[in-house]
């Protein structure tokens, strides 16, 4: 199953923002960078997995094709997430899973999970973040039109998708709940942690 992952180039200023301050624009870019990395070693292993990157901008391609040699690379499109997610699903005939590259840490069971329900009876798929985002969606093609009038980047998204998915009558899978990294406490909640044991190197190599 395709796991399409939403990326932006890690350019100094234009990603992780709000982890700034107490972080600089560069050690910013260099953790959301980083966060990629991880999403991408993860998820190369699940075999049942196909990883697609979703970037932007569109001139970043060739980086991103350098970085990530193993993995598809689609460039996203639309001006906002709803169209991006739209024009990505409307040349689509198989379910697939939704992720962004802030979240790094899910556990490769939900990934499972996630797609053996959709290969079951669920329609769409639903992993709430604490704050009330997403960490990872699930789609059929025929559903795609959950994404539309979602009010994204807000702690409003997790009921908006769940109350969607009610109106319609969708089998709604629901994950457990997990957590992206947006704030300078969640990336101090990963410090002692194995995945991000090197966040202290990073940062200094581009102090």
């Amino acid at each position: 199953m395709d796991l399409i992952i939403f990326a932006r180039y890690w350019e100094p200023g234009h990603v992780k923002t709000r982890l700034c301050p107490p972080l600089t624009p560069e050690q910013a870019a260099a953790i959301s960078r980083h966060c990629l990395d991880i999403l991408l070693r993860k998820v190369m292993t699940i075999p049942y997995l196909t990883a697609i990157i979703a970037f932007e901008p569109r001139a970043t391609r060739a980086e991103f094709a350098a970085r990530y040699p193993r993995a598809k690379l689609l460039c996203q499109q639309g001006d906002d997430l709803t169209a991006k997610l739209l024009h990505l699903l409307a040349r689509r005939d198989a379910p697939c899973l939704i992720t962004g590259s802030d979240c790094p840490t899910v556990p490769p069971a939900y990934y499972q999970q996630a797609a053996e329900a959709l290969d079951h009876d669920a329609e769409v798929i639903l992993g709430s973040t604490r704050d009330g985002g997403s960490y990872l969606l699930g789609v059929r093609p025929a559903c795609r039109e959950w994404f539309r009038d979602i009010p994204w980047s807000t702690p409003a998204v997790s009921a908006a998708l769940r109350r969607r998915a009610r109106e319609h009558r969708w089998r709604l899978h629901e994950l457990p709940r997990w957590y992206d990294i947006d704030t300078i406490e969640d990336l101090a909640e990963l410090a002692g942690t194995s995945e991000f044991a090197d966040i202290l190197s990073i940062l200094q190599r581009v102090c």
